[in-house]
């Protein structure tokens, strides 16, 4: 039985919810019933309202104090016989002590909202007999005895208010004597006093000039240097230099005897000290103007610590065109040569974050070389971040270092300069093209080599260098290049891989394998011509009912092609997955990466075009050219890409359910044009994944359809 059973017996209205257990606990024994006791304002605790109302306070009083008053605010209000309407009238800038004291002081809102200041100020001016019309002329910055100062000595708002706002009334009254006015002051740093202001205005050191000087000189360093016509930017620059010498080389004082404070002074004389010294031993164009910014003023936190960049670093920085705002990007786990190697390869400092720390500037710079930008790498849905977060893509970076080695070793050993020229990987080996599981390079380090062979063995005994323009001319008509390339992937199941491609023989629609890197890593693939098919469906609206059938036919080749050689379910048929050469009307399939020797083996990957089987997926492609629309996509305004999960589960609850499969092959009807193209794609969406000669047949029915470009 709660407390209110026990004793308000058998009440019709209970007590607010919002009344701790104390709290109820203190109105019951009060005797408030709940429907006085709920009509205070939430701001009141249970004590405070059974305290108000042995007092007689009602809720209505009670709740008439403005919001900005708390429950304990409004009870010392009451306790002092200070009413809602007194304390509700003094102008909301002022807070609850504000009020309190002007009550205590007997200050009534009309008169003390006359005032600019806060409360505080305000009453202090008050008892010291300032008018609002006297006070408000000053600015809000000074304090109230510099107020009562002012006007003690005559002077108005108009003669101070323009003096730099961190000074004191004395430290103004100190200026006003000098005959400093308000413009030759305000502008200066606060870290320069009145007596400092004092002397660089009579020094005329501009308050720009002075600024600029870093805090490490004193005024009347600042003074000499300006009379000597040295710019801050060159005093700071050396300066800067100097203190990061003085990390490395400790000066020669007992530090033991010394305070840190003590200490600190005699490194900064020191430091000052030794600006002339390095004018003298250090040419100002062996150093350029942007050194200056390498140094930056958090180093200062760090007393001892040598800076991230020596002297010479900087200077070879600076000649290389590599600056403090582009150096100073650069994660610190890279050293200058590292920067040095980035920056002269084109690789940003954001480019550079883009890999694993696990990958050095030498590394880096290799696989940039390579082709591995960030806007070349395509990772899939949540890959789509930093290259560093996705581990499959950093294992098969690594797989393609490994297989570089020696020209990893050959880089290492050069010497970086502002004459080293950019590293040019890409007249031999380039990147393809990457995914979530495999990474494409395109070798071309044979084709020189085979070039000549084959010029030298079509060179005439008779033949000398007159004829050797016409006779390459020739060959280069009958050479055929892609002979002599070839692809180089790197996937996370590469060997598997490998021995799926390696049961073909001679295979026409199925990219062929020429071997298999076991210390490499890779597969050495043909180099076959062409764009994916994603790519291709990007450029276009759609494709025309010939090239639908016409690369449908040939992706369906190359599936009986993976089937003849014990490869029955190949589980990834889309578009990415299918190569098509454009020129010649071919297509190929390009990867077997997730393919399976087992033929009763589950669906793996492919949500955007999975389904019971293969020819189920060759539906989906069709339709996909087609219409360049998804059959199972219900989300027109999202991508294929972004909505492969829903497409997955929908797919599945199609093909579990034939009233919704009969639902979208009406939709086939109504939405391709083409009857033939039809009969196709409902033929593989409702095929068997035994089915392939049946389908191989439909297309060659139709194959007479004559090609036409795109």
């Amino acid at each position: 039985m709660s407390i209110d059973d026990t004793l308000n017996g058998d009440s019709e209205e209970e007590y607010d919810n919002s009344f701790s257990e104390k709290g109820l606990l203190h109105v019951l024994l009060a005797g408030i019933p709940p429907r006085i006791a709920n009509r205070y304002d939430i701001k009141f605790d249970g004590h405070q309202i059974s305290l108000l109302h042995a007092k007689g306070v009602s809720y209505q009083q009670a709740n008439s104090y403005g919001n900005r008053f708390s429950g304990n605010h409004v009870m010392a209000f009451i306790n002092m016989g200070f009413s809602a309407a007194d304390a509700n009238r003094y102008k909301p800038g002022f807070t609850f002590l504000d009020i309190f004291f002007f009550a205590r002081e007997g200050v009534p809102a009309d008169q003390a909202n006359k005032y600019d200041f806060d409360g505080l100020t305000a009453l202090e001016l008050i008892k010291k007999g300032i008018s609002h019309e006297e006070a408000n002329q000053f600015s809000r910055s000074f304090s109230s005895e510099d107020i009562c100062e002012f006007i003690s000595r005559g002077l108005k708002g108009e003669d101070v208010n323009y003096y730099h706002p961190s000074l004191k009334a004395a430290e103004v009254l100190k200026l006003i004597r000098k005959g400093v006015l308000p413009q030759d002051t305000i502008d200066y740093d606060s870290r320069f006093g009145s007596e400092d202001r004092l002397n660089l205005a009579f020094a005329k050191v501009p308050s720009e000039v002075a600024n600029g000087f870093d805090i490490q000189f004193w005024v009347e360093h600042i003074i000499k240097l300006h009379q000597q016509g040295v710019k801050p930017e060159i005093a700071n620059r050396f300066i800067k230099i100097e203190k990061g010498y003085t990390r490395n080389n400790p000066i020669d004082v007992d530090k033991e005897s010394l305070s840190q404070h003590e200490y600190n002074e005699s490194l900064r004389k020191h430091n000052v000290s030794a600006v002339m010294k390095l004018f003298d031993t250090l040419k100002e164009e062996e150093m350029p103007l942007e050194g200056d910014m390498f140094f930056k003023p958090v180093m200062d936190s760090y007393p001892g610590k040598p800076p991230r960049f020596s002297l010479k670093d900087i200077v070879d920085l600076c000649k290389s065109g590599v600056y403090a705002d582009t150096a100073y990007s650069y994660n610190p786990r890279f050293s200058v040569e590292d920067i040095l190697r980035l920056h002269l390869e084109g690789c940003s400092p954001a480019e550079a974050e883009f890999y694993d720390k696990r990958f050095d500037g030498v590394e880096i710079q290799f696989l940039y070389g390579l082709g591995f930008t960030p806007e070349k790498i395509t990772l899939e849905d949540d890959c789509r971040e930093k290259l560093h977060k996705n581990r499959n893509m950093q294992k098969l970076l690594e797989h393609v270092l490994i297989s570089f080695k020696d020209e990893l070793k050959r880089n290492r050993r050069e010497i970086v300069d502002e004459k080293t020229q950019p590293l040019k990987y890409g007249t031999s080996i380039t990147l393809l093209g990457t995914g979530s599981d495999g990474i494409v390079l395109l070798d071309q380090s044979d084709v020189l080599g085979a070039l000549i062979l084959d010029l030298l063995a079509n060179q005439t005994e008779d033949g000398g260098s007159a004829d050797i323009k016409e006779r390459l001319n020739d060959l280069n008509s009958k050479f055929d290049i892609n002979e002599h390339r070839f692809a180089l992937k790197y996937a996370t199941n590469t060997r598997y891989e490998a021995e799926l491609f390696l049961r073909l023989k001679d295979p026409q629609h199925v990219v062929k394998a020429i071997s298999y890197s076991e210390e490499g890593g890779y597969i050495k693939l043909e180099y076959a011509e062409g764009n994916s098919l994603e790519n291709i469906l990007k450029r276009y609206k759609k494709l025309p009912a010939d090239n639908v059938v016409e690369y449908g036919s040939q992706i369906l080749s190359g599936l009986m092609e993976l089937l003849n050689a014990g490869i029955p379910y190949h589980r990834d048929i889309r578009p990415a997955n299918i190569l098509i050469n454009e020129e010649k009307a071919k297509a190929k399939i390009i990867d077997l990466g997730n393919a399976t020797t087992d033929r009763d083996a589950g669906q793996m990957g492919n949500r955007a075009y999975g389904g019971p089987n293969d020819l189920v997926s060759l539906g989906q492609v069709l339709y996909h050219m087609a219409t360049l629309k998804h059959i199972f996509n219900r989300s027109r305004s999202m991508s294929i890409t972004l909505a492969a999960d829903d497409i997955k589960d929908y797919r599945n609850e199609v093909y579990q359910n034939p009233a919704l499969l009969q639902m979208h092959l009406r939709e086939v009807d109504e939405t391709v044009k083409d009857a033939k193209v039809r009969g196709l794609i409902k033929a593989c969406l409702t095929a068997g994944p035994d089915d392939h000669e049946r389908i191989a047949g439909m297309f060659r029915d139709i194959s007479q359809i004559p090609h036409r470009p795109i």
